[in-house]
């Protein structure tokens, strides 16, 4: 007697943009699977203030910094597409430096971020600081990584230093300030954490 064993449906490209027009919520495409996303949908928004409310702290911090500059700066409504793992993801906050480049195959994401920045839930905290940050760092123009941690002041900065190093610098201190490397800004923590 055998077990039958259901299958994984391998989705193309095409599939799952055309699933994710028609979707009420958001998922991740890695390589053919579909996955929704922690933070997909209006329930977990009112699950987690905190991370809301740091999202749109650092969205008014960089929008106002960047203001006039050849920066942009994205929501997690923004997708990114990351073609050597062919992955596409929904980042916290994004910063492009212009021009913007789209992908190929969906010109409503983008291929060239320079800083991403995520903010840490008990369930992304592990898949942030790991297998996402290993498919961030297959796109060239990616220099900067933020992990902002929701419970707590912490954040970590990763600066590229050249292909195979990455510099980790852990913020605590509420009264400091973060110089950012991939653009030009000095974030306050306090500012992040701000009503938090």
């Amino acid at each position: 007697m055998s077990i039958q064993v259901p299958t994984k449906h391998i989705y193309s490209v095409e599939e799952y943009l055309d699933l994710e027009t028609r979707a009420n919520e958001r998922h991740e495409y890695i390589n053919g699977a579909v996955l929704p996303m922690a933070g997909g949908s209006p329930r977990h928004n009112r699950i987690s203030p905190r991370h809301n409310r740091i999202k749109v702290n650092l969205i008014i911090a960089l929008g106002v910094a960047l203001k006039d500059t050849p920066y942009q700066v994205f929501d997690s409504d923004q997708r990114l597409w990351i073609p050597e793992n062919r992955t596409f993801t929904y980042p916290d906050v994004v910063v492009v430096r212009e021009p913007i480049i789209t992908a190929d195959n969906d010109t409503t994401a983008i291929t060239n971020p320079r800083l991403i920045i995520e903010v840490l839930s008990d369930s992304t905290r592990n898949y942030d600081r790991s297998q996402k940050f290993v498919t961030y760092r297959s796109l060239p123009s990616f220099l900067e990584y933020l992990l902002i941690e929701q419970d707590g002041v912490q954040i970590e900065q990763h600066v590229k230093q050249d292909d195979r190093h990455w510099l980790l610098t852990i913020h605590e201190d509420l009264n400091a300030k973060i110089p950012l490397a991939s653009i030009p800004v000095e974030i306050a923590i306090a500012d992040l954490y701000h009503r938090v």
